[in-house]
């Protein structure tokens, strides 16, 4: 292009140049990504509200930078079309945004608008998950926890648990409880060190969602590894004529359970929780004890029983043992000529009508040429008989409803004049008290309730009342009282309080003990409690009575039992 001009003096001069004509608008810019983009990189769904963003363009162009159609700022591409707007000087809230761009060259022409970008933002972070507290006797346990929220996780939303160097992916249920098998599971990045018995481990269960929040649960040392089995149980030996026994033994440790210890006693298809005393002794009676399972199904005469005593901890260690139990065989004949007859010389026959009692018998090896035979009657001392019986001696009950037979005692007084000892026995079972929630009550005993043959004993019996717990005698309930000097019962039930079971103890003087058991029903639950453990009226009126007229000769040992039972003492 050529340029012509003259001046005043008409000198002329002739300029050339060249001119570029654009038209031409740049092309659409692009916008290539968000920073920092947390979480999955290139989802644009972040938990950063502080942003840069990045892209392309013509190079040397201008670039805007748009926010939901509205200018944000500019920023100027390299020579090779690259561009950065920085954003961070502004806080985004939470939410979602559409982001795009148009870029401008040197002579101002204007591209079209990039495509839009949708950005969201999301800084809130996940439910922080639980773990539960465990103690556990495997090596590789059984894990669990919860997202804390009641349900799955949220779209998105991951869930893994750490623990000693391992990290596992864990996939919660419908409820948001979760699991995680140590024993089988591998895991998604490190290596499960091993855990040992003694030793206590972190576990770290964290929730992470798709902008890369996460929370994680607020406990700690949540895993404890014991491997240590309790002390051994022992189970005391016993042969018994009772078809209820009294079990005992101990938790092998000599003191009392430690903590998150139990004991349990099964014998014949009842399982029973016991607690031991202060010096890890236990007992249990089986007539009047109430099963936590099964049922006891009932002993009989001349068989042998399985007991297991088991002492388990809070981690799952258990230990324990066995042993038989013996009832001995007891035998009922009808031989009415034996009344009054007397098999050694200087020992009194016994001709006593039957009282409602038990009585219990153990008989022992002989040696070759003395017949031991030991009998003890409730809780009398055990009589010891040293003069041979011949081949047996049995206790016999007659058509008439009085026992016969002979015992001997081993310092027997010429003539025999005297029994050895004398015993404590309940002859009136109390009636079970009704009482109502949050009404005051009294219930008063018989003084005769118990009864001792020796009128001086009767006076000065010791008693005493304790609540029937789980196969154990425990204090009274804190709303009832027991007046030992008036034998009566003061309360008042508390709003919730439930059917209790109370034992009443008379004890003499030589710590000879019985036993009686009044139920306390609460409000209007009739329920009672297990008949099997009570004495009806109906077994107390099917006793047998003296023949009219018949007394207990003097001077003769006057002897209780229940009516089923009747004691073989067998020799050799």
């Amino acid at each position: 292009m050529r340029f012509p001009w003259t001046d005043a003096s008409d000198n002329s001069s002739t300029a050339t140049g060249s001119l570029t004509i654009d038209t031409q608008a740049p092309a659409a810019p692009v916008i290539n990504s968000i920073s920092q983009d947390t979480g999955l990189l290139g989802d644009q769904i972040t938990a950063d509200n502080t942003l840069l963003f990045s892209g392309t363009a013509e190079p040397n162009s201008q670039v805007e930078l748009l926010i939901d159609g509205t200018v944000v700022g500019t920023s100027t591409t390299d020579a090779a079309g690259n561009w950065v707007f920085d954003y961070s000087a502004t806080s985004l809230s939470d939410g979602e945004y559409q982001v795009s761009a148009q870029a401008s060259d040197s002579l101002g022409n204007r591209s079209e608008p990039s495509a839009l970008l949708p950005v969201t933002i999301d800084t809130s972070a996940p439910t922080a998950p639980t773990v539960n507290a465990l103690i556990s006797a495997s090596l590789t346990p059984l894990l669990t926890g919860s997202t804390g929220t009641g349900t799955s996780l949220a779209a998105g939303e991951t869930l893994t648990v750490s623990v000693s160097d391992a990290t596992y992916s864990v996939t919660p249920d419908s409820n948001g409880d979760w699991s995680l098998d140590l024993s089988s599971a591998p895991p998604t990045t490190g290596s499960l060190t091993a855990l040992t018995n003694g030793n206590s481990y972190e576990v770290t269960a964290t929730v992470s969602h798709i902008a890369g929040n996460s929370s994680s649960d607020s406990s700690s040392t949540e895993l404890s590894i014991d491997t240590s089995a309790p002390a051994v149980p022992s189970i005391n030996s016993l042969a018994s004529n009772s078809l209820t026994p009294t079990i005992t033994g101990t938790n092998g440790s000599g003191a009392a359970l430690a903590v998150g210890e139990t004991l349990v006693v099964t014998v014949s298809g009842a399982t029973y929780s016991v607690t031991p005393d202060s010096s890890g002794n236990w007992s249990l009676d089986l007539s009047i004890a109430t099963p936590t399972t099964g049922s006891l199904t009932a002993l009989t005469n001349g068989n042998s029983y399985e007991v297991t005593a088991t002492v388990s901890d809070t981690a799952g260690n258990s230990s324990h043992s066995e042993l038989s139990i013996d009832i001995i065989e007891l035998v009922i004949t009808n031989q009415s000529t034996l009344l009054g007859e007397t098999t050694q010389d200087n020992v009194p026959a016994v001709n006593e009508p039957l009282i409602n009692s038990e009585m219990e018998a153990i008989s022992s090896e002989p040696s070759e040429s003395v017949t031991t035979v030991i009998t003890s009657i409730n809780s009398m001392p055990s009589i010891v008989a040293n003069t041979s019986l011949g081949s047996d001696s049995t206790v016999i009950l007659d058509s008439n409803s009085s026992i016969t037979g002979s015992i001997l005692f081993s310092n027997a007084n010429e003539g025999g004049t005297e029994p050895a000892n004398e015993y404590l026995s309940l002859v009136g079972q109390p009636d079970d008290m009704m009482v109502t929630q949050k009404e005051a009550f009294s219930y008063s005993l018989s003084d005769q309730m118990f009864q001792h043959y020796d009128p001086a004993e009767q006076s000065q019996l010791q008693w005493s009342a304790k609540q029937l717990k789980n196969g154990s005698e425990v204090a009274l309930p804190d709303w009832m009282s027991f007046d030992t000097e008036a034998k009566t019962f003061n309360g008042t039930p508390p709003s919730g309080a439930e059917n209790v079971v109370i034992v009443i103890t008379a004890k003499d003087s030589q710590d000879r003990a019985a036993k009686a058991k009044v139920n306390f029903k609460i409000s209007d639950d009739t329920s009672g409690n297990n008949d099997s453990e009570e004495l009806s009226d109906e077994l107390l009126d099917s006793l047998p009575k003296a023949k009219e007229g018949e007394g207990a000769p003097e001077n003769l040992l006057r002897v209780k039992l229940r009516l089923y039972l009747c004691l073989r003492i067998k020799q050799g």
